[in-house]
């Protein structure tokens, strides 16, 4: 069904306050405008937007100067809009945009005529828009201007009289081609009290598009009305999907109502005989209902006042125009001002709740951040479609066919053969019994926890957080269901039915439907049954899956397979050796699977009989709707590939792939690159494929034949034209026989392997990677330069977008990196982040940790050595990876520690090149900082020399015995088990290769000293694995940047207190919440503040003597303490502490800068608040650092009002959104506010309570 596309004309009268801005994304909201026309925005000349609304991304203006003028185009994004021109002036009375709506070519402009010379203006822009226009034409604006003498007059289809002719621009005032006039003025000139119609809309002679009607808004945004024309037949009337609004907990009583029906519904409903899978379904039905009903009112009661007022002004304004007195001209503007209030109030609320997303740290609120930071992905708006003739289509309906006709394609069952034999392993019984059992209500709650909140639900619209907020009512019904389907293979309905969003993947051909990634979105109750089933399923995937495989299994990591090629490469270069890299693209590998292969793979592997029943129920008569301009296409039937989205898919992925992998190993054809006895054939990183050939003869062929034996039994596709090859000393004619029998492009001297530039000559690999990287992050610096951030926001920006960029190459590639080259990028960065004009942080402060009383910014040469000693450990006391195995037997040596004994510059002269000797020059540099104490936790080959290798048979004994760790080798006293005890697990013969291991762990027992910082670097490494490079940078951090101690001799001399105190300072400052004044107290800690005698060493011009013209040297404790002018301060602030309070309120110079009153019993309820006080008191200070006249009381109680607004904010969030069971801030803040409730002195405080009120 088409529905109107509605057009909105208004003079704003400026846009520069958030109520204005406010106020109009209200009307277009309310009318269901898809095309705005504005006037007289009074936006300055910068690059930021209009108004911040996600549904209006498309903005077209011309912005006149000062702040002046203004005329801009909107667009809605659900109109299927295409631009193919803008025309505007430089004064900001004129913006034309040419382009198409569903194909459609139109014109649209937006006009602001001066107040002089209208007419004049008028023929200039009406000739202007006659020689440019394409299409229908659509003009809407203020031409100051009344263009009927006779306002009231009505047409009778016959133009009435007009000022100007606009006939002979093809154009027509819109009311009268519809033969239709409009009394209703739309200007009220205050200053005359007079109403006028000078707003209109023009429209094209010829336009095809129908006018429905044109009428003036009744609610007026300034002193202008606004102008609607709703046109037929443009746009496809979309259906809003309902999804869960967590204020329908918001209130305790409503809560309890959802709780209540939960309950209820299942105590009523369910019963012998029923199908548990038909009683979920319906009970989402039911509750969906309750929560739409619960909204609705909610929905009501917060409109209902804004209704009456309307209403009344409504009443108000008709009346003023019928009788124009001084009495009614009052009584309308006074219920005007009301209305306006209501909606400062409103704007109020929502504005409080952004601010508190980015002024709060916590996890939800760095979310936010990192969301603003991230440019969207692809490009959400289908503009047009090649279909399946290579036509363009445009129209919405023809683009959903498309998608549709594309996916059902892509999904279609593909003719297999047989699996049978495919794989050697199989799962052991017990693994079976694991993966079939019960599932629990701990599995079940672990998951709800580790949900994203706010993520996008499937089709039946509840979220994530509708199973955080009532996870104690719905977990045990969610195990009921979950084990009946475990047991009766019976899924629920609304599983089966599935919505697939579209992603345009980076540099694709927008018309392409191949060109977008599929996303599909399940309900959350699928995916929580399923994240179950994959956390079972990690635990025993390494079992099933060989090493080749690093993707989505546990305890492999994407560094691996790129080292596994790097030294491959490195090795074949140094030895001259022959060398083939093929690189293989799998066609929509997830989307492509055949169903019946992967639940037969299931089977052949012994997953269990309910695990394998479930996932063949759970991939059987599977539909979707693919998602296109947020209107859903025809429902199709997906009869392969798993779902991108799904718990699951990665697992069974990384399963579907593993025959590729186990046909090219067994295949003795095939002869991969050898280094002594270790033979390496593929990498693969779930369906990033590398086939590794060292011996040319047959192996391409045999590649060849492997691949359509895969493609057989799997029905996924090998892309060809998109594989590639990598060669490394073969001939031309060898290079040309490959690629003529693969069919795969040469390729160049380089190819792209996991985000990472693979290239022949590995000198340059360090360049060609980080070259374009540093590049991308110099541009984004520059792009972030628009945001008014504070130096927390950087930092935080800083670690969320920058660094993981930077660690994800400094462990896939541990090449040595120049230092002076890290040393630029942090210097650049730090300049960004403080300031080049302020560059007034030591590199000490700057990168030592906060928990340190420093900023903790993150330092790129550590974090590069922190990486290079992770990637020590892996060699030393890690699992033997393969890129483990295959340095070592590079380098002569299987056994032996780094850790133990020193490296010096014979053993870095003995490296035979490649990664390993980055490693080890890193590792020289901190061997003596971070001895070895202890040796329990290391394996029994550490104490192996590395040349000669004399123990090596003896401890290949004991590792087959399950002897790994010295600390097997230990009695409970902790000396060395007997000869006699060992000599079976040993070997007969080895009985002084013994002697000689167990000495070498006597001499080391004997030795031993407290546990060393590697001592628990080691220790982390071997109990938690995960995250041990940080835990490394941490430690090496503080050795070399730790100004914590330098801070406390600075401080404990300026305050004359002890240790102990500042440290308690310093700790207190990293439990502050509220970012402002945890920087501000950074800053206070750091020395930040230039004071007089500071500026006066740099300048030598420059005064000592404090700027407050008390005459005294203006050192930093003056500036803050010592100061005359600064304590009268102070001493209001005490006088006021009091008043509030109810006791009198004292402190001393220690006590000011620590926070931390001692010695009065009646401080202890106020504890907390005092400390919001004082930080209250810095903060005002700080504001008028120079400038004493901004120390007032309104700026205190500014400060403690923002602390107390956004301490409720942050804990109402965690309580609401998180399932948080009880809120402890009104414990807090109920004292002081019983103490200022309703009280006129305490303005701003009582405002703030009033706020949290309505909140």
């Amino acid at each position: 069904m088409m529905d109107e596309l509605n057009v909105m004309s208004v003079n704003t009268n400026g846009l520069s306050t958030p109520v204005k801005r406010h106020k109009l994304s209200k009307l277009l909201k309310e009318n269901q405008v898809h095309l705005a026309l504005l006037q007289e925005t009074h936006k300055k000349k910068d690059k930021s937007k209009l108004i911040n609304e996600r549904n209006w991304e498309l903005q077209f203006e011309s912005r006149g100067s000062n702040k002046s003028r203004g005329v801009a185009i909107l667009i809605k994004d659900n109109l299927n809009f295409e631009l193919e021109k803008v025309i505007k002036d430089t004064e900001g009375r004129f913006i034309m945009i040419i382009g198409k709506i569903n194909n459609s070519q139109v014109t649209i402009a937006s006009v602001y005529a001066p107040n002089q010379r209208q007419v004049k203006f008028i023929n200039k822009i009406c000739t202007k828009i006659k020689k440019q226009a394409l299409g229908d034409i659509i003009v809407g604006g203020d031409l100051n201007l009344q263009l009927y003498e006779n306002n009231n007059n009505k047409g009778t289809g016959i133009e009435a009289k007009c000022k100007i002719n606009f006939r002979k621009w093809n154009l027509i005032e819109a009311n009268n081609r519809i033969g239709e006039r409009i009394d209703s003025p739309t200007f009220f000139s205050h200053r005359h009290s007079t109403f006028t119609t000078i707003d209109y809309f023009l429209v094209g002679i010829n336009n095809v598009m129908p006018i429905k009607e044109i009428m003036v808004g009744k609610q007026w945004p300034g002193d202008h009305a606004p102008l609607y024309l709703k046109l037929g037949n443009y746009i496809k009337n979309t259906v809003k999907k309902w999804r869960f609004n967590p204020k329908v907990a918001y209130k305790e009583t409503d809560r309890k109502g959802i709780k209540d029906q939960i309950i209820e519904y299942f105590n009523l409903n369910r019963s012998p005989g029923m199908k548990e899978s038909i009683v979920w379904d319906a009970f989402k039905a039911v509750i969906r209902g309750k929560c739409i009903t619960i909204e609705r009112g909610i929905n009501k009661r917060e409109n209902e006042r804004f209704r009456k007022l309307r209403l009344e002004e409504e009443k108000a304004f008709q009346a003023f125009q019928k009788d124009q007195t001084v009495g009614k001209k009052e009584k309308w503007l006074e219920i005007k001002k009301q209305l306006e209030n209501l909606e400062e109030i409103e704007v109020t609320k929502k504005y409080i709740w952004v601010k508190n997303d980015f002024q709060i740290n916590s996890i939800n609120n760095t979310k936010k951040l990192a969301n603003l930071l991230k440019k969207k992905q692809g490009k959400a708006k289908i503009i047009k479609l090649k279909d399946r003739n290579g036509q363009i289509k445009t129209r919405e309906e023809d683009l959903k066919e498309i998608m549709a006709n594309y996916y059902e394609k892509l999904y279609m069952n593909k003719d297999t053969v047989s699996s049978e034999g495919i794989l050697n392993k199989k799962l052991d019984t017990f693994s079976q019994a694991v993966l079939d059992s019960n599932i629990t209500s701990n599995e079940i709650e672990e998951v709800i926890k580790n949900l994203k909140i706010n993520s996008s639900p499937g089709p039946d619209g509840l979220t994530t957080n509708f199973y955080k907020i009532f996870q104690k009512e719905v977990i045990p019904n969610l195990q009921i269901l979950y084990n009946k389907i475990m047991e009766n293979k019976i899924i629920p309905e609304t599983w089966k039915k599935s919505e697939i969003i579209t992603i345009l993947k980076p540099n694709k051909e927008e018309t392409d439907p191949n060109s977008y990634r599929p996303i599909t979105l399940s309900n959350v109750d699928y995916k929580i049954f399923t994240k179950i089933i994959a956390n079972r399923l990690r635990e025993i995937m390494p079992t099933l899956i060989e090493e080749d495989q690093y993707g989505f299994i546990k305890k492999r990591m994407i560094a691996d397979p790129i080292r596994n090629i790097v030294n491959v490469i490195d090795h074949a270069t140094r030895e001259r050796r022959k060398l083939l890299l093929i690189k293989l693209d799998v066609y929509k590998a997830f989307d492509t699977i055949n169903h019946n292969y992967l639940a037969n793979l299931c089977e052949e592997c012994n997953l269990g009989k309910n695990i394998c029943g479930v996932i063949r129920e759970l991939y059987k008569e599977n539909q979707a709707e693919i998602i296109v301009n947020g209107s859903n296409s025809r429902t199709i039937e997906i009869k392969s590939g798993t779902k991108q989205g799904c718990p699951l898919s990665p697992l069974l992925f990384a399963l579907a792939i593993e025959p590729l992998a186990n046909l090219i190993r067994s295949d003795k054809s095939i002869k991969g690159y050898r280094i002594d006895r270790e033979e390496i054939k593929i990498n693969l990183y779930a369906d990033d494929a590398m086939v590794l050939i060292g011996t040319m003869d047959d192996s391409v062929k045999a590649v060849k034949k492997v691949i359509k034996k895969f493609e057989s039994i799997s029905g996924l596709v090998i892309n060809i034209e998109k594989s590639e090859i990598l060669h490394k000393n073969l001939t031309w004619k060898e290079l040309k026989e490959a690629q003529s029998t693969l069919g795969v492009k040469l390729g160049g001297k380089k190819l792209k392997y996991l985000g990472i530039h693979i290239s022949k000559n590995l000198n340059n690999i360090i360049q060609i990677n980080y070259n374009p990287l540093w590049k991308k992050i110099s541009k984004q610096i520059i792009d972030w330069k628009k945001w008014n951030w504070n130096i927390t926001t950087r930092l935080k920006a800083y670690k969320m977008m920058i660094l993981p960029k930077f660690l994800y190459l400094f462990q896939t590639l541990p090449f040595s990196i120049p230092p002076k080259i890290i040393k630029k990028w942090d210097n650049s960065i730090k300049t960004w982040i403080i300031g080049a004009s302020k560059n007034r942080i030591a590199n000490t402060v700057f990168f030592t940790q906060q928990v340190n009383g420093g900023w903790g910014a993150p330092c790129l040469q550590n974090y590069f050595e922190a990486c290079q000693l992770a990637r020590l450990l892996e060699l030393d006391i890690g699992e033997p990876k393969r890129w483990v195995r295959l340095e070592k037997l590079m380098n002569g040596w299987e056994y032996g520690s780094c850790l133990i004994g020193k490296i010096g510059n014979k053993d870095l002269k003995n490296i035979k090149g490649g990664p390993l000797t980055s490693t080890m020059e890193c590792w020289r540099k901190w061997q003596n900082k971070l001895p070895i104490n202890k040796i329990d936790k290391l394996p029994i080959g550490a104490l192996e020399n590395r040349k000669p290798q004399l123990y090596r048979n003896m401890i290949k004994n004991l590792e087959q015995h399950g002897i790994t760790k010295i600390e097997d080798l230990l009695k409970s006293d902790g000396t060395v088990i007997q000869w006699e005890e060992i000599k079976d697990k040993c070997g007969q013969g080895n009985w002084l290769q013994w002697g000689g291991l167990s000495k070498k762990i006597t001499d080391w027992k004997n030795k031993e000293t407290p546990e060393s910082d590697l001592d628990k670097i080691i220790k982390w490494k071997v109990e938690k694995e995960k995250g041990i490079m940080g835990y490394i940078y941490k430690i090496i951090m503080e050795k070399q940047y730790n100004t914590k101690y330098t801070l406390i001799e600075i401080w404990k001399e300026d305050l004359n207190c002890n240790e102990r105190e500042i440290e308690k300072w310093i700790k207190s400052i990293n439990k502050i919440k509220y970012l402002k004044i945890k920087e501000m107290q950074l800053k206070i800690l750091t020395k930040w503040y230039r004071t007089p005698i500071q500026l006066a060493y740099i300048t030598e011009t420059h005064p000592k003597q404090c700027w407050h013209n008390c005459g005294k040297i203006g050192t930093y404790t003056h500036m803050w303490w010592e100061c005359e002018k600064i304590q009268r301060f102070y001493n209001i602030i005490k006088k006021e502490m009091k008043e509030l309070l109810g006791t009198k309120i004292e402190w001393n110079k220690t006590q000011f800068f620590v926070q931390k009153l001692e010695g009065n019993g009646e401080l202890k309820e106020w504890e907390e608040i005092i400390k919001h006080m004082l930080d209250a008191i810095k903060a005002s200070v700080a504001l008028g650092w120079k400038d004493k006249k901004k120390w007032d009381i309104k700026t205190w109680y500014k400060y403690l009002a923002d602390y107390l607004l956004q301490d409720y904010i942050s804990e109402r969030k965690s309580y609401y959104k998180f399932g948080q069971t009880k809120m402890t801030w009104e414990a807090k803040w109920k004292g002081l506010i019983s103490r200022v409730k309703g009280k006129d002195k305490y303005k701003e405080l009582n405002k703030i309570i009033l706020m949290i009120e309505q909140l």
